[in-house]
């Protein structure tokens, strides 16, 4: 005959972050895909032919491809979410789904 012993209780809690999953909604961790390209679509429905680096990097190594949302921010403060459309042997078109706007660089998206 098998007994059992209780060695003790476990208490369990749960995992618990210091915020919440809707804080970063706005970064690229848990967000949107954010890509540098020097040039971003000057209003929302603007097109931005992506090539070279930047296009090799999103869609052979991100593996993104039409219809897929990212962000593009150009370095001094300019910020644009949009989406891809089409894609060519040698460039994407990326469209702004809003207008761009500036970002303080001192402060964390």
């Amino acid at each position: 005959m098998l007994r059992h012993r209780v060695l003790g209780t476990i208490r369990v809690r749960p995992y618990a972050t210091s915020s919440s999953p809707s804080d970063y909604s706005s970064q690229s961790r848990g967000g949107l895909p954010r890509l540098f390209f020097p040039v971003l679509p000057s209003a929302k429905g603007g097109v931005v032919r992506i090539q070279g680096d930047e296009f090799f990097h999103m869609t052979k190594v991100l593996r993104l491809s039409a219809d897929d949302r990212v962000e593009l921010f150009n370095g001094k403060g300019g910020l644009v979410s949009g989406i891809i459309g089409d894609i060519h042997r040698t460039g994407l078109d990326f469209t702004a789904l809003e207008d761009p706007r500036l970002i303080d660089p001192l402060t964390p998206q």
